[in-house]
Protein backbone atom coordinates (compact mmCIF):
# COMPACT_ATOMS: atom_id res chain seq x y z
CA UNK A 1 0.00 0.00 0.00
CA UNK A 2 2.72 2.39 1.14
CA UNK A 3 3.97 1.78 -2.61
CA UNK A 4 0.70 3.18 -4.20
CA UNK A 5 1.25 6.25 -2.02
CA UNK A 6 1.71 9.53 -4.59
CA UNK A 7 5.08 10.94 -4.79
CA UNK A 8 4.43 14.10 -2.40
CA UNK A 9 4.54 12.07 0.52
CA UNK A 10 8.05 10.85 0.55
CA UNK A 11 9.72 13.15 2.40
CA UNK A 12 6.89 13.27 4.87
CA UNK A 13 7.67 12.70 8.41
CA UNK A 14 4.80 10.36 9.08
CA UNK A 15 5.41 7.93 5.97
CA UNK A 16 9.53 7.99 6.97
CA UNK A 17 8.50 6.98 10.32
CA UNK A 18 5.94 4.51 9.02
CA UNK A 19 8.58 2.68 6.54
CA UNK A 20 10.77 2.63 9.82
CA UNK A 21 8.37 1.14 12.23
CA UNK A 22 7.55 -1.33 9.33
CA UNK A 23 11.69 -2.18 9.39
CA UNK A 24 11.69 -2.83 12.82
CA UNK A 25 8.43 -5.39 12.68
CA UNK A 26 6.69 -2.36 14.66
CA UNK A 27 3.46 -3.17 13.01
CA UNK A 28 1.18 -0.85 14.99
CA UNK A 29 2.94 2.31 15.33
CA UNK A 30 3.60 1.98 11.24
CA UNK A 31 -0.08 1.98 11.09
CA UNK A 32 -0.73 4.68 13.75
CA UNK A 33 1.89 6.98 11.25
CA UNK A 34 0.16 6.24 7.95
CA UNK A 35 -3.08 7.37 10.29
CA UNK A 36 -1.15 10.38 11.39
CA UNK A 37 0.03 10.93 7.65
CA UNK A 38 -3.55 11.60 6.93
CA UNK A 39 -4.20 13.95 9.56
CA UNK A 40 -1.19 16.03 9.09
CA UNK A 41 -1.66 16.65 5.42
CA UNK A 42 -5.02 17.17 6.00
CA UNK A 43 -5.64 15.53 2.34
CA UNK A 44 -8.14 12.94 1.49
CA UNK A 45 -7.11 9.10 0.73
CA UNK A 46 -9.10 5.90 -1.33
CA UNK A 47 -11.41 4.09 0.49
CA UNK A 48 -9.16 0.90 -0.04
CA UNK A 49 -6.45 2.71 2.03
CA UNK A 50 -8.85 2.80 4.82
CA UNK A 51 -10.37 -0.14 4.43
CA UNK A 52 -6.63 -1.81 4.20
CA UNK A 53 -5.36 0.05 7.39
CA UNK A 54 -9.23 -1.09 8.88
CA UNK A 55 -8.20 -4.84 8.69
CA UNK A 56 -4.93 -4.34 9.64
CA UNK A 57 -6.41 -2.65 13.17
CA UNK A 58 -8.54 -5.28 13.37
CA UNK A 59 -5.92 -8.47 12.72
CA UNK A 60 -3.93 -6.52 15.84
CA UNK A 61 -6.97 -6.22 17.74
CA UNK A 62 -6.67 -1.91 17.70
CA UNK A 63 -10.55 -1.37 17.86
CA UNK A 64 -9.98 2.39 17.98
CA UNK A 65 -7.94 2.89 14.92
CA UNK A 66 -10.47 -0.03 12.95
CA UNK A 67 -13.22 2.34 13.87
CA UNK A 68 -11.61 5.62 12.90
CA UNK A 69 -10.42 3.84 9.35
CA UNK A 70 -13.93 3.13 8.91
CA UNK A 71 -15.48 6.50 9.63
CA UNK A 72 -13.19 8.19 7.18
CA UNK A 73 -14.68 6.20 4.29
CA UNK A 74 -17.81 8.07 5.08
CA UNK A 75 -16.47 11.13 6.00
CA UNK A 76 -14.71 11.49 2.66
CA UNK A 77 -17.99 10.79 0.88
CA UNK A 78 -19.54 13.61 2.80
CA UNK A 79 -16.88 16.02 1.71
CA UNK A 80 -15.81 15.03 -1.43
CA UNK A 81 -19.05 13.52 -3.03
CA UNK A 82 -16.43 11.28 -5.39
CA UNK A 83 -14.92 8.47 -5.00
CA UNK A 84 -11.10 8.36 -4.79
CA UNK A 85 -9.03 5.39 -6.55
CA UNK A 86 -6.71 3.50 -5.15
CA UNK A 87 -3.53 5.05 -5.69
CA UNK A 88 -4.43 8.52 -5.61
CA UNK A 89 -4.83 11.43 -2.77
CA UNK A 90 -7.01 14.63 -2.85
CA UNK A 91 -6.02 17.98 -0.93
CA UNK A 92 -9.40 20.08 -0.69
CA UNK A 93 -8.84 23.39 -1.65
CA UNK A 94 -12.40 24.67 -1.29
CA UNK A 95 -15.66 23.70 -2.02
CA UNK A 96 -15.22 23.30 -6.03
CA UNK A 97 -11.51 23.28 -6.67
CA UNK A 98 -9.34 19.60 -5.46
CA UNK A 99 -5.58 19.20 -6.30
CA UNK A 100 -5.38 15.59 -7.14
CA UNK A 101 -2.20 13.63 -6.71
CA UNK A 102 -1.00 10.10 -8.50
CA UNK A 103 1.33 7.44 -7.30
CA UNK A 104 4.85 7.28 -9.68
CA UNK A 105 3.17 3.22 -9.87
CA UNK A 106 -0.07 4.07 -11.79
CA UNK A 107 1.73 6.78 -13.78
CA UNK A 108 3.80 4.60 -15.11
CA UNK A 109 1.41 2.20 -16.01
CA UNK A 110 -0.61 4.45 -17.77
CA UNK A 111 1.91 5.68 -19.46
CA UNK A 112 3.35 2.25 -20.83
CA UNK A 113 -0.76 1.92 -21.73
CA UNK A 114 -0.20 5.07 -23.74
CA UNK A 115 2.93 4.24 -25.26
CA UNK A 116 2.14 0.74 -26.31
CA UNK A 117 -1.82 2.45 -28.16
CA UNK A 118 0.77 4.92 -29.96
CA UNK A 119 3.41 2.28 -31.08
CA UNK A 120 5.81 3.70 -29.74
CA UNK A 121 8.31 0.73 -30.88
CA UNK A 122 7.79 1.94 -34.50
CA UNK A 123 8.29 5.38 -33.47
CA UNK A 124 11.06 4.46 -31.92
CA UNK A 125 13.07 3.30 -35.39
CA UNK A 126 12.06 6.99 -36.90
CA UNK A 127 14.34 9.94 -35.77
CA UNK A 128 12.35 12.95 -35.82
CA UNK A 129 9.00 14.07 -34.31
CA UNK A 130 5.71 12.12 -34.38
CA UNK A 131 2.28 13.49 -33.64
CA UNK A 132 -0.22 11.94 -31.62
CA UNK A 133 -4.19 12.54 -30.55
CA UNK A 134 -6.07 11.26 -28.07
CA UNK A 135 -9.00 14.12 -28.85
CA UNK A 136 -8.39 17.06 -26.44
CA UNK A 137 -5.08 15.73 -25.53
CA UNK A 138 -2.19 13.79 -26.75
CA UNK A 139 1.49 13.85 -27.10
CA UNK A 140 4.53 14.81 -29.26
CA UNK A 141 7.24 11.96 -29.69
CA UNK A 142 10.53 13.49 -30.59
CA UNK A 143 13.14 10.34 -31.33
CA UNK A 144 16.77 11.23 -31.69
CA UNK A 145 19.04 8.10 -31.95
CA UNK A 146 17.27 5.27 -29.69
CA UNK A 147 15.79 8.11 -27.01
CA UNK A 148 12.91 9.21 -26.75
CA UNK A 149 11.20 12.46 -25.48
CA UNK A 150 7.19 13.09 -24.61
CA UNK A 151 5.56 16.58 -24.56
CA UNK A 152 1.91 16.77 -23.81
CA UNK A 153 -0.51 18.55 -25.27
CA UNK A 154 -3.80 19.87 -24.79
CA UNK A 155 -6.37 21.85 -26.99
CA UNK A 156 -6.88 25.26 -25.60
CA UNK A 157 -9.15 28.54 -26.74
CA UNK A 158 -6.36 29.51 -29.04
CA UNK A 159 -5.12 26.13 -30.11
CA UNK A 160 -2.74 23.83 -28.84
CA UNK A 161 -0.85 24.03 -25.21
CA UNK A 162 2.14 22.67 -25.15
CA UNK A 163 3.55 21.73 -21.67
CA UNK A 164 6.65 22.01 -22.99
CA UNK A 165 8.27 23.83 -19.41
CA UNK A 166 7.85 20.28 -17.51
CA UNK A 167 9.79 18.23 -19.65
CA UNK A 168 12.92 17.86 -18.40
CA UNK A 169 13.86 14.62 -19.49
CA UNK A 170 13.83 11.89 -22.01
CA UNK A 171 11.48 8.62 -21.24
CA UNK A 172 14.03 6.84 -22.96
CA UNK A 173 16.56 5.87 -21.36
CA UNK A 174 14.42 6.78 -18.36
CA UNK A 175 15.29 9.93 -16.40
CA UNK A 176 17.79 10.86 -18.84
CA UNK A 177 18.18 14.93 -18.44
CA UNK A 178 17.25 16.93 -21.46
CA UNK A 179 19.98 19.23 -21.98
CA UNK A 180 19.09 23.27 -22.70
CA UNK A 181 20.31 22.31 -26.41
CA UNK A 182 18.58 19.40 -26.58
CA UNK A 183 14.79 21.10 -25.60
CA UNK A 184 15.55 23.81 -27.94
CA UNK A 185 15.96 21.12 -30.67
CA UNK A 186 12.70 19.79 -29.71
CA UNK A 187 11.13 22.78 -29.63
CA UNK A 188 11.96 24.31 -33.07
CA UNK A 189 10.59 20.92 -34.54
CA UNK A 190 7.01 21.43 -32.64
CA UNK A 191 7.20 24.96 -34.05
CA UNK A 192 8.16 23.73 -37.49
CA UNK A 193 5.32 21.12 -37.57
CA UNK A 194 2.67 23.98 -36.48
CA UNK A 195 3.74 25.91 -39.51
CA UNK A 196 3.59 22.75 -42.08
CA UNK A 197 0.14 21.70 -40.76
CA UNK A 198 -1.51 25.21 -40.03
CA UNK A 199 -2.22 24.51 -36.45
CA UNK A 200 -1.92 27.57 -34.57
CA UNK A 201 -0.16 26.33 -30.76
CA UNK A 202 1.46 28.27 -28.00
CA UNK A 203 3.87 27.09 -25.13
CA UNK A 204 3.79 27.34 -21.67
Amino acid sequence: MIDYLPAIYNDHRQLKNSNDFLQQNELGLALDSLIQLTEETGHYFSDKYWLDLAVAADKMEMNKERDFCRQQIRKTEKDLKFKISFGSTVEKIDDTHFQHYTSEILKDKWANERREKDNIDQIMNNDGLHFKSHGRNGFFYFVDKGRLAEIEYELGVNGLVIWFNSTDYWAKPNKLHLTRDEKLIIKTEIAKWADKTKNAIEFD
